[in-house]
């Protein structure tokens, strides 16, 4: 028997190597081996048992399994054994300390060049057989598999029997998983599993068709899954518009159902799925994983992202409450009257393209621009700004591109970027794709075109709302701008640029400010009117002041100017010189990060730190935006909660009959005022408990005892300090 690592089919080579091409900083591409299926009745049921059953067939298989990662160049393994000592899935009692032995020993033969991962159960029944924390130090880590709770098996369970039971329902997933917790596993080192699939029943009763009823048989099979019992999140949406249903969250369970009829259907979308991940958050797991994204891709789009519709890692199109990066919304917004696009900021809007009725051809004006052109003797620069006419073919195209969106959120960030090398003799550069207009307010505004038969489109107010990221696209998206995604400055930079600086050039110049020429008429003298004079006010004093004055307000958002009559007052008086303004009132100091200073208790009471989480979100949820003030008398300087409750942990890590009250608290000092932020780790609450949580106590996440942090403006206190 061989136990040599092959490809299952001559023609999956070449899509190893296409897959293993999107490897990026942010992005790594592993291989998994085995699978349920390779557990079936069949030529592999033994295939794992035999293979770690020696150290002869253990050496053959890593060897071969190195050569494999290597030559298709994939960073990593995940070995999919299901299951390991079960006899229902063609193991033996021996599988258990032989998996841990091929685990070490695949370690020491990858080192760290490659990844190791492990799929585990969440059922007893089969994860009895593992020895996760003997495996721990050698993977990277657990795909802990909280999917497939339930299913048509449950017929065969005598507690359960024939009862509509969620598969990823959050109780039992808390439930199954504290073998792992009673293990001593790191919770870093688990990652949840996500379904992107539903499975469903038929019920026994239509009267009777949500979680407790009884059920007659699996769900109707979807078109493109075709398989009882089970459908793709894509299909469930589908399914929804069909039937003209709308699904129900059940909070509790953290997923939803659909009922219509006799059928029940119960899943998770992108709403429950941001839910278990925060859960999952909250009790320290290290990540999450998916299983799988082929149920919930949509068509392909060439090299824009689908599926997930964001460049982040989170949720599809979210960011876990950090944010939710490039959200690529679906074509389907132009449809509506008025459309709305929602996401968490800070993100970045990606909108389709708009059709054109027919196929136009947009003509464009010479463009007039100004060129930095620099160049570098005996360590000085010297530069100078030519002028440049480009001329700009006519662009034939049936659609329209829109540029990516901002949404920013009140933090503020800077990043470097270096510089760039170039000769300063040749200079490529490319003008902008399309002309922009813009309209303000009230107003309106004007679009060119190569003939007057081109209608361009008339693009709806797009209105956007903090929320799950969306409408998410599936096909036809949009794509980021790579080009002038700020607008190029056909009417001058507002903030003096030059439209092309030298991006070698250390000191661009800026557009030179106008010298403000002598009054043309003297403070007190008279004046005269206007020939012929506008009692209306409908014509401006000065044609070339008016189209300044209108190209001005378009740049910057401003209402369109209007023009006064004439005055036909003879003597103007010049008005009294202005009052000094009273000094602005010194901004009183707040928090300085660099002063922050944390003391650790290191002894007395001790929870784990994911009820130390838990304390946290509760004060700072209570107390976000509050302000506290030391710099007058009777304004408020300290928040403190009466105790959050929670159960104390025994002598050797079990929970013990005892419970802790947990004092959380902030006092401001030093004359010092600042506003309480929230609970996310980012935010000014949040962050500062969680720095006192995670700096005291190092050596594990259960022995957790709290302590102080000291600022230039603020005393914290987190303590887990009264038995009760």
């Amino acid at each position: 028997m061989s136990f040599n690592v092959v490809p299952g089919h001559s023609d999956d080579i070449e899509i190893y190597r296409e897959f293993t091409a999107l490897k990026s900083s942010t992005l790594q591409t592993w291989v998994a081996i085995g699978g349920w299926s390779f557990n079936d009745p069949g030529p592999t049921r033994n295939t794992f048992s035999n293979l770690a059953r020696t150290s002869q067939g253990r050496a053959t298989f890593i060897a071969s399994l190195a050569s494999f990662l290597e030559e298709y160049g994939f960073q990593g393994v995940d070995i999919d054994w299901e299951y390991p000592g079960a006899p229902d899935r063609g193991g033996i009692q021996e599988d258990t300390d032989n998996y841990v032995s091929l685990v070490k020993e695949l370690r020491d033969r990858l080192g760290t060049r490659f990844g190791i991962s492990i799929a585990i159960p969440t059922s007893y029944w089969y994860l009895r057989w593992f020895k996760p924390k003997q495996m721990e130090p050698y993977v990277d880590w657990f795909g802990v598999m909280t999917y497939d709770l339930h299913g048509p098996w449950d017929e065969a369970v005598r507690q359960i029997g024939r009862v509509i039971l969620g598969h990823t329902n959050i109780p039992e997933i808390a439930n199954w998983t504290l073998p792992l917790y009673y293990d001593g596993v790191s919770p870093a080192k688990l990652n949840m599993g996500l379904a992107y699939y539903a499975r469903g029943y038929t019920a026994t009763d239509a009267n009777c068709n949500t979680i407790g009823c009884n059920w007659a048989g699996e769900s109707r099979p979807a078109a493109c899954t075709n398989f009882a019992g089970v459908m793709s999140l894509q299909e469930v949406e589908r399914l929804m518009k069909e039937e003209g249903v709308q699904s129900r969250l059940l909070a509790r369970e953290m997923m939803k159902e659909l009922t219509f009829g006799d059928q029940w259907i119960g899943y998770d979308d992108l709403e429950t799925i941001r839910m278990k991940k925060e859960w999952a958050s909250r009790r320290c797991f290290g990540g999450t994983m998916i299983w799988s994204v082929d149920m919930y891709s949509g068509s392909g789009s060439g090299d824009v992202p689908d599926g997930n519709g964001s460049t982040s890692p989170g949720d599809p199109g979210s960011g876990m409450g950090e944010g939710s990066s490039q959200i690529f919304i679906d074509p389907s917004i132009w449809n509506e009257s008025t459309p709305e696009i929602r996401c968490q900021p800070p993100c970045t809007f990606i909108l389709p393209p708009t059709r054109l009725p027919t196929e136009t051809t947009i003509s464009f004006p010479p463009y007039t621009t100004s060129l930095d052109v620099a160049w570098s003797e005996s360590g000085t620069w010297t530069s100078i700004v030519q002028t440049t006419i480009l001329t700009i073919p006519p662009v034939v195209t049936t659609e329209i591109e829109v540029w990516g969106y901002t949404i920013s959120d009140t933090r503020t960030a800077t990043s470097p970027q270096s510089g760039v090398s170039h000769s300063p003799v040749t200079r490529t550069i490319t003008p902008p794709p399309y002309p922009y207009t813009f309209t303000p307010p009230g107003g309106q505004g004007t679009r060119t075109t190569s003939s007057s038969t081109n209608v361009l489109p008339i693009f709806p107010i797009v209105t956007w709302k903090p929320g799950r990221p969306g409408p998410i696209c599936k096909s036809n998206c949009g794509r980021p701008c790579r080009l002038f995604c700020n607008s190029p400055c056909l009417l001058g930079c507002k903030d003096g640029g030059a439209d092309f600086a030298d991006p070698g050039n250390p000191k661009p110049p800026g557009r030179p400010t106008p010298t403000p020429g002598p009054d043309p008429h003297p403070p007190g003298t008279p004046t005269r009117p206007p020939v012929p004079p506008d009692p209306e006010g409908t014509k401006p004093q000065n044609e070339e002041q008016e189209e300044d004055d209108q190209n001005c307000a378009l740049e910057l958002g401003q209402p369109l100017p209007t023009y006064r009559p004439p005055s036909t007052t003879s003597i103007v008086k010049p008005p009294p010189p202005p009052s000094p303004s009273p000094e602005p009132p010194e901004e009183p100091p707040g928090p300085n990060r660099d002063t922050e200073q944390v003391s650790c208790y290191d002894s007395g009471q001790r929870i784990s730190r994911a009820l130390c989480i838990e304390a946290l979100e509760y004060f700072c949820d209570d107390y976000e935006g509050v302000v506290l003030d030391a710099t007058r008398p009777g304004t408020r300087r300290t928040l403190s909660n009466n105790g959050y409750g929670v159960q104390c942990i025994g002598e050797h890590g079990s929970i013990g009959g005892c419970f802790v009250l947990v004092q959380i608290s902030v006092t401001v000092k030093n004359d010092c005022r600042f506003t309480v932020g929230g609970k996310g780790p980012r935010a000014e609450c949040g962050r500062i408990i969680r720095r006192i949580i995670d700096e005291c106590d190092t050596s594990s996440t259960e022995w957790k005892q709290g302590g102080t942090l000291e600022s230039n403006c603020a005393s914290w206190r987190f303590d887990p300090n009264a038995n009760w």
